[in-house]
């Protein structure tokens, strides 16, 4: 009793908040007003008043989502349609902001998509819970909504490809993966990042360096001959192919039969990994008490998920768990004496990324210096698109002896020697195998294999 009430929804984001900025739509007797005419100066730059009756001022914020959400949703899809047909991002948004297809959202919200930032200011989440609020109020007013549901869907869409805690700008990447759209933003910020590294691995004083100073860790591990295999554990779901990445540029870079001088040398570093939350209950049993032939490189990342950290236990969020994974891992693998190096970034973004990149880039390059090889003549990577060339021209000559002679049945031994290729029993037969298999000749299997007949 003698408790005033106001319903008063805000609007205005984080930025009009902290300005003071915020827009209110209230309702409640005039008292309410009065009493609370102090309190609301303090937050609010328009202050609506909406009649004496509770509920009316939920019910124009409900309104106001229903636009914003549809409103972002759409210039989101508009930005994406331009990007697609061809025309500069920056300009189009430049364009539309002076013209009537203009709205505040688009105005507001392309900026991030621009920039390729996609801190939340909004998530995406928040626009699931706001268009089902709507949706649900709809319903029970038995009242139309096509443009909110289908606003709703790519909402929902565009949280299952994991970007539901990004900036609800991050719509755009739903049509991006459809359409296999570059996004502005990304690319440049990762350019950005990896000039940045670029600049940090030319100093000439080792200490300084990050790569000379990785390269010279690589060379003392692995006997500067490739002694052990690298495992590389990055803790953070976005970094999943980053181990292949560096599994291609390590092994195609390093792993060379001569050195410069001719000499037969045999480099290289074997690389394999997996993300460290995957590995923690896979093969990390065997790398700490199985042969001791490799080293560990773990990728730290500081910054956990954005939005509200997921609780596990008291206290204990998943981000929690998950670094306490990666150095209770490095400790129970020190035990042992096995050798690892921990990288540690702040956050996973375009510009991180490119740092890494561009890191190891040149931690190959200076490596390949230590051991005297040149890390950009790849003969073997030739070596098996030339050995794939023959296996198709091998393929093309029994195909058209088989053509030319319809319903006579060859051995592989047999139809390899009559293309001139004896020999090659056992390649034949895996090409005759294979065209068999889809259809293209036919097989009458036999044991051993040898005996299998072929024919058109």
């Amino acid at each position: 009793k003698g408790l005033l009430l106001i319903d008063g929804p805000v609007s205005g984001g984080a930025k009009k908040a902290a300005e003071g900025q915020m827009t209110v739509m209230a309702s409640g007797r005039p008292q309410a007003f009065e009493a609370a005419a102090e309190l609301m100066q303090a937050f609010a730059g328009k202050v609506y008043r909406l009649g004496d009756q509770v509920g009316i001022g939920s019910t124009v914020k409900m309104v106001n989502q229903h636009l914003a959400g549809v409103h972002i949703a759409s210039a989101c899809e508009a930005l994406a349609l331009g990007i697609r047909a061809g025309a500069d991002p920056k300009q189009l948004y430049e364009v539309i902001c002076n013209s009537a297809g203009n709205s505040w959202m688009f105005q507001n919200r392309m900026p991030h998509v621009l920039d390729g930032d996609y801190a939340p200011l909004s998530a995406v989440n928040i626009f699931i819970k706001d268009l089902g609020i709507v949706l649900d109020a709809a319903r029970k007013l038995q009242f139309p909504l096509p443009l909110a549901a289908q606003a709703h869907q790519l909402y929902l869409a565009t949280a299952a490809a994991g970007h539901g805690a990004e900036d609800d700008s991050a719509v755009v990447k739903f049509y991006a993966t459809l359409a296999g759209l570059t996004l502005p933003g990304y690319v440049g910020a990762m350019l950005a990042g990896a000039a940045e590294a670029d600049t940090v691995t030319r100093r000439a004083v080792t200490r300084d360096n990050p790569a000379a100073l990785l390269a010279l860790m690589w060379y003392h591990i692995t006997d500067g001959r490739g002694a052990k295999d690298m495992v590389v554990l990055p803790y953070k779901d976005r970094l999943l192919l980053f181990s292949r990445y560096l599994q291609q540029l390590v092994m195609e870079s390093l792993g060379k039969e001569f050195d410069r001088t001719g000499r037969v040398v045999n480099q290289g570093i074997a690389v394999y990994g997996n993300k460290g939350s995957t590995d923690q209950h896979a093969y990390v049993q065997q790398l700490r008490e199985g042969v001791n032939n490799f080293f560990v490189t773990f990728i730290e990342v500081l910054r956990d998920r954005e939005g509200p950290a997921l609780e596990v236990d008291p206290g204990i969020t998943s981000g929690d768990y998950l670094h306490g994974f990666l150095l209770g891992t490095r400790d129970a693998l020190s035990e042992k004496d096995r050798s690892s190096i921990t990288l540690t970034v702040d956050e996973v973004s375009p510009r991180t990324l490119g740092m890494l990149i561009a890191l190891y880039e040149r931690v190959v390059g200076l490596y390949a210096s230590l051991i005297n090889i040149n890390a950009y003549h790849q003969p073997g990577v030739e070596a098996g698109k030339k050995a794939a060339g023959g296996v198709l021209s091998l393929q093309a000559k029994l195909t058209t002896a088989l053509a030319t002679q319809p319903g006579r049945r060859f051995t592989a031994e047999a139809l390899s020697t009559a293309v001139g290729s004896p020999g090659q029993t056992e390649l034949a037969y895996k090409v005759l195998q294979h065209l068999a298999a889809n259809g293209r000749i036919h097989a009458t299997q036999a044991s051993p294999w040898w005996e299998t007949t072929f024919h058109g």
